[in-house]
């Protein structure tokens, strides 16, 4: 590949896979002793694109683009001679057309030139959406009735609820879909007495992205009007060979990254992340489930942790609350097997956003304004000088 001096120089950014185009073009046969560009492919990303060609000899070439025939915005110029070019173009907007000029040369003079576009990429969305909310399974006498509310993402598309005879399943395709699309509740008929159906429950939004999972189970009895039963998860008769805490995660506010100091101090409509290392895990240890429990109600909802395999952690996003909240937070390392190897727990009480967080040192960058206290107290100590000062002048006058 020739080596290549680029200016004006560009920071490059990470982005989605490639994939290859043949670029609309056309090539300038004017020429008659001109030197062919062929084989022309641009293999566009979201913000850059890598453009490549072949020379029927060895030529030394030019590269100008732009969003217009200007070709404006960069240009690339290589600094030895070669018949297999390529060259990245950087900085590029996403889902935008570009065109672009190749003009090229050999030793005797000769000289031939390509013009092109293509389209760059959308930017890739990989943030995956919330669990949905409240997801209850209810045993009747011939069916499992499902519900759950869906979460509030904007780009939210369906849920996949997963049915398994098993265990949880943990994605989206370990078990058998059961149901699809954007309702708000299923009722399960192809069920029998006496057999645990384990269900999970994913929402997806419209970029393809699913979240972690929320769980259920439940049970038809034998006799009529069956109660509804917590069938619990099944413990392990050994200990693990490491012992955590609650303090053991990392608990943020997704959006900001700020650290929580306290979870009996959290704020509502604010998403939390919790996040462990696969490093402070046992090595028993395959997944990770949390259990938040509303004191208050008696309920509780039941959520996967992701398995983050290029960062080598397990997260999970709790979607914001929404208004005060007391519970408990318990998290569950289970084994390959699934069974539960250890639980850590810790309350949790969420309040209200106060208007105070709006301004508070932690939750947005300082502006270098005054604090309206600290305005207040200016204004009071003018008042009590104007007032000093008319005292001054009413003294003077009685003095004359």
């Amino acid at each position: 590949m020739a080596g290549i001096l680029m200016f004006p120089v560009f920071a490059l950014a990470q982005s989605s896979s490639l994939h290859v185009d043949q670029p609309i073009g056309t090539n300038d046969t004017n020429n008659p002793g001109n030197i062919q560009i062929t084989d022309v492919t641009v293999a566009p990303q979201d913000n850059q694109a890598v453009i490549s060609w072949q020379t029927a000899g060895q030529t030394i070439a030019q590269l100008s683009w732009g969003k217009t025939r200007d070709y404006r915005d960069g240009v690339i110029s290589e600094q030895q001679y070669a018949s297999s070019h390529s060259v990245t173009l950087p900085g590029l907007t996403a889902a935008t057309t570009y065109y672009f000029f190749i003009l090229a040369g050999d030793s005797l003079g000769r000289h031939s030139s390509y013009t092109g576009e293509f389209r760059t990429e959308n930017i890739l969305d990989n943030v995956p959406p919330y669990n949905v909310a409240q997801f209850q399974a209810i045993p009747l006498s011939d069916r499992i009735v499902l519900s759950w509310k869906n979460p509030p993402n904007l780009d939210f598309a369906a849920v996949r609820v997963v049915r398994s005879e098993k265990f949880f399943p943990f994605d989206i395709t370990n078990g058998t879909v059961i149901y699809e699309g954007t309702a708000d509740h299923f009722e399960d008929t192809k069920v029998n007495p006496g057999i645990v159906y384990y269900y999970s429950i994913f929402s997806r939004d419209q970029q393809g992205n699913y979240s972690s999972g929320s769980i259920n189970s439940a049970m038809i009895l034998w006799y009529s009007d069956p109660p509804v039963v917590d069938l619990g998860l099944p413990k392990p008769l050994t200990l693990p060979d490491k012992q955590l805490s609650i303090n053991n995660f990392r608990f943020t506010y997704r959006d900001s990254g700020i650290l929580i100091p306290d979870l009996q101090a959290l704020m509502s409509n604010q998403a939390i992340q919790i996040e462990i290392a696969e490093a402070q895990l046992p090595e028993e240890v395959a997944y990770l489930l949390v259990t938040i429990k509303n004191t208050a109600l008696g309920t509780k909802a039941i959520y996967l942790f992701s398995h983050d395999t290029v960062n080598h952690r397990f997260v999970y996003i709790v979607s914001p609350f929404s208004q005060e909240f007391s519970g408990l937070l318990t998290i569950s390392l289970l084994n390959r097997a699934k069974f539960i190897t250890q639980e850590v727990a810790a309350p949790i009480m969420v309040r209200p956003l106060l208007l105070s967080d709006a301004v508070s040192p932690t939750m947005a960058p300082q502006s270098g304004l005054p604090s309206v206290a600290t305005i207040w107290w200016f204004i009071i100590l003018a008042i009590l000088l104007i007032i000093l000062y008319l005292w001054y002048l009413i003294k003077q006058r009685e003095k004359k």
